[in-house]
This record gives structure tokens, sequence and C-alpha cells, in this order.
């Protein structure tokens, strides 16, 4: 059994499998550890949770999961289509975290430009780790692409501005009407 409660990627080298594993520990396991923020993550059973890639069959989760959000809704849920989804599944940017085999959390990075699209953990599920896992996991994506410095966007007076924040990401300016936010990798 793993020392810590979840699984990386299966389709990616030996080698880059250790570094993913070192940058994840790096930025979000140890520091949680020393602040004493997640205690439960040291509870979850590598039975029952698990990090892993998408796939196309998760279309829906994710679609659900985004729109289970109680903060950071879209106004228009036409502007994020499948083909997006579709995009960054085909591409190595999603993550996504089970429970009890059932998605209840993701995060998309584009490896193209820097970006983490999309953020979302299922209420009831939030304040656990997750988030901070699947962000680590995003950084790490956009890392092993060879992007030095991460952008997002958020509303703003949210949690999730506030987890950004506590996270050590910069609040750089605006962008479509949301706060960015940018972090060297």
């Amino acid at each position: 059994m793993s020392r810590y409660p979840f699984e990386f990627f299966n389709d990616i080298g030996r080698e880059q499998s250790a570094d993913r594993v070192r940058f994840v520990l790096r930025a979000v396991i140890e520091p949680m550890a020393a602040k004493r923020h997640c205690a439960s993550l040291r509870n979850i059973s590598r039975d029952h949770c698990m990090l892993r890639k998408a796939v196309p069959s998760d279309l829906l989760a994710l679609k659900a999961v985004r729109s289970s959000v109680v903060e950071n809704i879209l106004s228009d849920p036409t502007k994020v289509t499948d083909d997006d989804y579709d995009l960054y599944v085909a591409n190595p940017g999603v993550a996504v975290w089970e429970e009890n085999g059932e998605v209840v959390g993701f995060s998309a990075a584009d490896p193209r430009n820097g970006n983490i699209w999309a953020l979302f953990v299922v209420p009831g599920f939030e304040r656990n780790g997750i988030g901070s896992i699947l962000l680590a996991e995003a950084c790490a994506c956009l890392k092993s692409a060879g992007i030095g410095r991460a952008w997002l966007t958020t509303d703003r007076n949210t949690r999730a501005e506030r987890f950004y924040r506590a996270a050590g990401w910069e609040h750089v300016g605006e962008k479509d009407n949301e706060l960015l936010f940018e972090r060297s990798l």
C-alpha cells in the first residue's frame, strides 16, 4: 500500500510519475501536514478514493460536478460546451477525484497557455483537501508541459478567491470581470 492515500496517473513513465509525486508532496501534502489543515486527508482509505486522469465517459460526471457548485455559477451555461470538456479530457489536463466510485471533484489545466480552466468539488466534499490535491495535479500537468507560470480567474469575494490566496496565488489584475491570479510553478 502507498504511503499516501491516492493514486497517480498510470499512463506516465516511472521517472515522470516520481517527479509528479515529489511535486504534489512538496506543494500540497507537506504544507497541509505542517499546518494541520487536513487531518481528514490522513483518514482517507485508498480503497475508496482515487485521483486519476479523466476519460471521455466522465463527461456527464464532470458536468454534474460543475453544475453542483454554489459559488462561481455560470451565468450562461452554454458558454461551456461539450466540445470544451472533450478538448480538455482528450489532452492531459483533466484530473478527477473519485470517492466510492463517484466523481466528486475535478481540475482542468490547459498546457497550451498555462491556464487552470476548472477546479470544482461537490458541496459536502469541500474542505477535505480534495481541491488542494486537484490544484496541485493541475499545476503538475502544466509544469510537465514546460509552463513556468500558471494563471486562473475566479469571482471576487468567494471561497475560491480565499482558497487561491491561501495557496500562494498572486492577484495580478482582472480578466473578463473576474479576478486574475498567477503563480510560479
